[in-house]
């Protein structure tokens, strides 16, 4: 039991830490939607600065063409001890091996990449369409090299290839054989992959927006969202007027903006507008209204700057973990809420991106200036729900007496002490400790022991 137990803690431990370390690659899409929704807007608005946009355009669509090789490259130095620049190296020389090593297997030229969209170009050369899955697994070798072998040591006469130094040549060796067994595995798995995204994203969609709605959720507080959202939001395939091939919710996207087609993706991000954007405010205002009239200038200081990072780039953790503790039944409801939300998106035809999270920056850049199909419709859902969010949060707050922000009597006196207080070593902590269950309602505070005066 107690191996089972070990076993699940580090793979929960892993999983953590993955997730985290996509956020070093996803860190750059922001910029590639901020670009390419300001060189669409200049386009489509505007008669001047024509180059301007066009630059603009191209930047944005380099960036949502390369997805794989940024992953590989910010995993692998995402998940290396101490976040080392080698892993990175070995990432890039990986992947490009990989590639070049399916490439010659199965004889693929630019002719065959143009006429087929199971091919692709990649850093110039013409391979195996993979997306994103080649540079998370490429990332994931790399790191793995890396904090496997950047200490080793070698003979003396091998010693230049020791260290660090044999990190790129375990990881090119291994992308090798990787390229090998992906030139005969892919084409059926990738045949599988495109079956299932169209009935995820068509056949079914109405019931996958509303479990991804929730789950996503579920999954926030743990850390594992990034993997989720990240793992869908790059499925399925578009061929554009042109004959591009685009891979990914952003990048089919703004292609068939682009192309004035029906736009099929963008079902992944609409609750996130109305919920986190707007429908927090009801979060919000249902604690402070509970709160007890002494407390409600604290509370109200911790509140408003929880929603205004909400609102304006989409980071919820702050005011989710304002409540989450104290008000467990108060989460399942945002959780079950938020999935309708995604689920009323969409069945109200609005489709829009996010490029990171959510938010009024993601809103206007990516989405309005896309002139991204009923975007305008996600204001008014977004205050409806914010009144749903009121009222079911007010009603289990109060059904339940959850000890939320400012609902203890003597919050106050807790702060006032703890502020006063100045200890160190393990008395720091204690204080520390205290003061973060204050702040999340202080229902267990009086489990800590008593901090000994100065």
């Amino acid at each position: 039991m107690g191996r089972k137990s070990t076993k699940s803690q580090n793979l929960f431990g892993f999983f953590q830490k993955f997730g985290q370390a996509l956020l070093v690659p996803i860190a750059i899409l922001p910029a590639a939607g901020i670009f390419y929704g300001l060189g669409n807007a200049l386009v489509t608005y505007t008669t001047f600065l024509p180059g301007v946009s066009k630059v603009l355009l191209s930047v944005g669509k380099i960036i949502l063409n390369n997805l794989g090789i940024l992953f590989a490259v910010g995993l692998s130095v995402g998940l290396a001890e101490d976040r080392d620049g080698t892993a990175g190296l070995a990432a890039f020389a990986g992947f490009m091996i990989f590639n070049q090593t399916m490439s010659t297997i199965l004889g693929i030229t630019t002719d065959i990449v143009s006429s087929n969209k199971a091919y692709e170009t990649v850093l110039g050369i013409p391979t195996l369409r993979t997306g994103i899955f080649s540079g998370l697994i490429i990332g994931l070798i790399a790191a793995w090299a890396y904090n496997r072998f950047h200490t080793i040591k070698v003979p003396d006469v091998l010693a230049f290839f020791g260290a660090k130094r044999a990190v790129p040549i375990i990881t090119s060796v291994i992308c090798i054989l990787l390229g090998c067994v992906f030139s005969f595995i892919w084409p059926p798995v990738q045949a599988g992959i495109d079956s299932f995204a169209t009935f995820l994203t068509e056949t079914s969609a109405p019931v996958t927006v509303f479990i991804y709605g929730i789950v996503i959720k579920l999954l926030n507080p743990l850390g594992l969202h990034s993997t989720l959202s990240q793992i869908l939001r790059n499925l399925g395939t578009y061929v554009s007027v042109s004959g591009e091939v685009f891979t990914g919710d952003a990048a089919i996207f703004t292609a068939q903006i682009k192309d004035g087609a029906a736009v099929t993706s963008g079902i992944f991000s609409n609750g996130i507008y109305i919920v986190d954007m707007i429908a927090c405010v009801g979060i919000a205002k249902a604690i402070y209204d509970e709160a007890k009239p002494e407390n409600k200038k604290y509370v109200a200081g911790v509140l408003i700057s929880a929603v205004a990072v909400s609102m304006s780039v989409g980071i919820t953790e702050p005011l989710l973990f304002s409540y989450i503790f104290a008000a467990p039944a108060c989460f399942v409801a945002y959780c079950v809420l938020n999935g309708t939300a995604y689920l009323v998106g969409y069945l109200a035809g609005c489709r829009t991106i996010t490029t990171f999270a959510g938010g009024i920056t993601n809103y206007l850049f990516v989405n309005v200036f896309n002139s991204a199909p009923r975007v305008w419709l996600l204001i008014p859902l977004g205050i409806l729900y914010a009144f749903i969010f009121y009222v079911v949060f007010r009603f289990l707050i109060r059904k339940f007496n959850y000890n939320t922000l400012g609902r203890l009597d003597d919050l106050q006196e807790e702060v006032t002490d703890i502020k006063e207080h100045v200890a160190t070593g393990d008395e720091k902590r204690i204080g520390n400790a205290r003061g973060i269950i204050a702040g999340l309602g202080g229902k267990i505070l009086r489990i800590l022991p008593a901090v000994p005066p100065g």
